[in-house]
């Protein structure tokens, strides 16, 4: 093989590697510029993490991991001087064309949430037959929160409860 034969392999494997690099930075564009304008339903990375929230002696932590599958997955606690009061564990799964948010407070059966609305950093799920809540929202304003609110008439009356947790690092399992 004479020196240009393996130059001009060289150049065509090169060539070759741009062209697949500028095609994924392309659909990645799109897919940014797509969800921007709500024309696909991409699971909200953005929620991954620990998230932590401590008031009055009660302290809430959601931990949600990031998307696989089509599929997110969290898990809830409350607890209230170190003792168990509430836990939960939630999905928000990719259903065709939109987006469903599945909770499942204290073991019991699972209720879902479709879509209403999203932007880049926001979402809301809404279920107007379940009892409460009938309305879950989910939103970031910077890298280390997450606000959550659930909302829906409750003895009568319009009742909404809001989350505003900062992420924290995953705890350590104890030294055994």
């Amino acid at each position: 093989m004479t020196r240009s034969s393996r130059g001009s392999r060289r150049s065509t494997a090169v060539l070759a590697l741009l062209a697949i690099v500028a095609v994924v930075l392309a659909a990645a564009a799109l897919t940014r510029e797509s969800f921007a304008q709500g024309k696909s339903t991409p699971l909200p990375e953005w929620m991954c993490g620990h998230w932590v929230m401590e008031l009055g002696g009660r302290k809430v932590d959601e931990t949600w991991l990031d998307p696989r599958g089509g599929t997110m997955f969290a898990v809830g606690r409350t607890s209230r001087d170190d003792r168990l009061v509430e836990f939960e564990f939630l999905r928000i799964v990719s259903r065709g064309d939109t987006l469903v948010f599945i909770a499942q407070p204290n073991g019991a059966p699972p209720t879902e949430f479709r879509l209403t609305a999203r932007t880049v950093r926001s979402v809301r799920f809404e279920n107007r037959a379940h009892d409460f809540p009938q309305v879950v929202r989910y939103w970031s304003d910077g890298p280390d929160t997450l606000s959550a609110e659930v909302s829906g008439p409750l003895k009568g009356a319009e009742k909404a409860i809001q989350f505003g947790y900062r992420r924290k690092p995953m705890p350590a399992a104890a030294s055994r």
